[in-house]
């Protein structure tokens, strides 16, 4: 009997959480498109970074956290992810006002709360990596994304308290804060979560694969550091990072799109990927300018085609696509690939 009620509860627990979930992405999401509007007749006055920033505590966070995975047998794990998806709508309704005051200690008091609910989700993706035996690639990417996301809650405060570190602008503080947010988290989670298509693909393409994985692993802090200390770093962050998105579109279109059979993720794999490629292009004109001195694209261009391609196409369309299919809970043996025609 005891059994029974644990596993009762247990399932109780899942559709609240999921019930709880779906609400607080439509809110997030209507939330989201009421400060665009707001913003486009100057009611509020936010900029396009802080809209494009706003888009990930509102949206793109518990889409991605829905796809962390953890076994209900890791009690304390289960609770901590549960928390965490409980705790974020009220965390992101809080970053949510800060964008509404200016910079300052107050906007930073409320951001704090950003920063320690990204800091819970580090110690989920920590704890999930030191209590697996075996590498497995693409479970990496999902807790180095878990891992990643409390540096840009760090960036985050920074940009609010209205702090410039190491004689950075004000622009570059949020930027880096959008970067850990959505390359650092969002593109983790879906490399990650992609992988789990992928179990059936050849040896070329797992190879493929685990080449992208690894190198947005490594691409994502070497961008960081390349802006601190060295251009040059920078470029060979960029230049990794773009490539491994690149490599990544092209998997799901020449492979990914053939095991999905749901004609709605189908189409919005299809758009993430596109946009993936396009924002991969951007990266490498600006990588290249940078180092060079002979700017191909501006930090604005950058901000209106690549930060809207990435957020609204890649990671927004990426993470529904895979909320809908969730192929870490089917067997790849079930969705073998379509011959190609």
């Amino acid at each position: 009997m005891i059994i029974i009620k644990n596993a009762n509860d247990q399932m109780n627990s899942r559709n609240f959480i999921s019930t709880w979930r779906s609400t607080c992405i439509i809110f997030g999401s209507g939330a989201w498109i009421l400060v665009g509007i707001l913003s486009l007749f100057a009611v509020i006055k936010i900029g396009l970074v802080e809209q494009l920033f706003l888009l990930a505590p509102l949206v793109i966070v518990p889409l991605g956290l829905t796809l962390i995975d953890v076994p209900q047998t890791s009690k304390k794990l289960w609770h901590l992810h549960n928390f965490i998806k409980i705790s974020q709508p009220f965390c992101a309704l809080l970053v949510l006002f800060a964008f509404m005051l200016p910079s300052g200690i107050l906007a930073g008091i409320l951001t704090s709360s950003w920063l320690a609910l990204t800091g819970l989700t580090t110690i989920l993706g920590l704890a999930r990596l030191i209590s697996r035996r075996n590498l497995d690639i693409k479970e990496l990417c999902i807790d180095v994304g878990a891992i990643y996301i409390s540096v840009g809650g760090g960036w985050l405060v920074l940009s609010r308290l209205g702090l410039n570190p190491l004689g950075f602008g004000n622009l570059i503080v949020l930027l880096t804060a959008v970067h850990f947010h959505f390359a650092g988290f969002a593109a983790l989670i879906i490399i990650g979560v992609t992988g789990h298509i992928l179990t059936s693909a050849s040896k070329a393409k797992s190879k493929l694969y685990h080449t992208s994985a690894f190198s947005l692993i490594v691409g994502i802090p070497l961008v960081a550091a390349g802006i601190t200390f060295s251009p040059l770093l920078e470029m060979i962050g960029a230049i990794i990072t773009a490539t491994s998105l690149a490599i990544l579109a092209y998997l799901i279109i020449f492979f990914v799109l053939r095991v999905i059979i749901n004609r709605l993720v189908q189409l919005l794999l299809t758009v993430s990927a596109l946009c993936s490629i396009i924002g991969a292009l951007f990266i490498y004109a600006f990588a290249i300018g940078e180092f060079s001195g002979h700017y191909l694209v501006s930090i604005s261009l950058m901000v209106r085609i690549h930060g809207v391609c990435n957020a609204l196409g890649f990671a927004l369309c990426g993470l529904l696509a895979w909320n809908i299919w969730q192929p870490h809970s089917k067997s790849a043996a079930n969705h073998e690939p379509r011959p190609a025609n």
